[in-house]
Formats: C-alpha cells, structure tokens, sequence
C-alpha cells in the first residue's frame, strides 16, 4: 500500500452518454496542467485522493507534453475501468496533460458517467508516494471495426 496519496487536479468535465450523439468519434477534454516532482507516481482515478476505478466508454488516449508520448486505456463498452498510472510519459517540471475520450463501438460516449443512473464522478489525478511499487498495469489493446484507431 502506498503511504499517501494527493490529489492533484480535476481531469475534465465529467459527461454522460446523452450529451454526444452516437456519431461523436472523439471528444477532447481541457488541457490540464500537472507539476510533477519526479518522484511519486501520478495516476488516473475516480476518486480525489483514492486508487479507485474510473468509468469511461471507450477508451481514453492519455497524452502529456512536453514528452510528447501518451497511454491508451479501455476499449470496451461503458464502465469502470482501473486506475491508469501515467507517470512513463510525464517529465519533471510542468506537464499538459490532455484526454481524448475516443468511441470505438460507435454507440456512445462518456466520462465519468455511473450507469444506470447517468451519475457523474469526479475523475482525478492523484499523486502516489511510497509504500510498495506499483506495478504500471498492462494498457487494453485498441481495437475499432474500421481497423487501427487513428
């Protein structure tokens, strides 16, 4: 277990599926800013200061800059979906993080959206120092039924 966890920031605006019509391939939330000290390790949560699950439909590209480099999570239909670490592609200093919430199953699309009820959950960036390593969990495979997502 880690010693402690901070929250950091709000990832976005949390949204249902009935805001988008089923059509909607991407939506690209806010740039966020994150310092980074290089030393804990940052992850993708639905609870400030919690390694909690996070409800998405489909998936999520993760980019942050100045790396340039990013993490893909999810694929499948609404629902939650880990706590995603996002340190590999941080640099020490100031970072612009940005999520693309992508429709692979072209049927809907949603953040933080808790089914059945369409209750929205504060997805979070939390940072997590010591205790035991933690293991930076296997990304989902990205699959679309029009072949490789851009």
């Amino acid at each position: 277990m880690p010693d402690f966890i901070v929250p950091l920031i709000s990832a976005g605006p949390a949204f249902d599926s009935l805001k988008y019509p089923q059509e909607t391939f991407v939506v690209q939330q806010p740039d966020v800013y994150i310092w980074w000290d290089g030393v804990c390790q940052v992850f993708l949560c639905g609870t400030p200061g919690e390694l909690s699950d996070f409800n998405q439909d489909d998936g999520l590209r993760i980019f942050a800059y100045p790396n340039g480099g990013f993490i893909p999570t999810g694929t499948g239909p609404a629902g939650p979906h880990p706590a995603t670490n996002i340190t590999p592609i941080l640099t020490p200093g100031w970072n612009k993080t940005i999520i693309l919430v992508i429709n692979w199953m072209h049927a809907s699309i949603s953040f933080g959206d808790i089914l059945p009820f369409h209750d929205l959950q504060d997805v979070y960036y939390n940072a997590v120092y010591g205790g035991d390593p933690i293991v930076i969990r296997p990304t989902d495979t990205f699959w679309s039924d029009t072949g490789s997502p851009p």
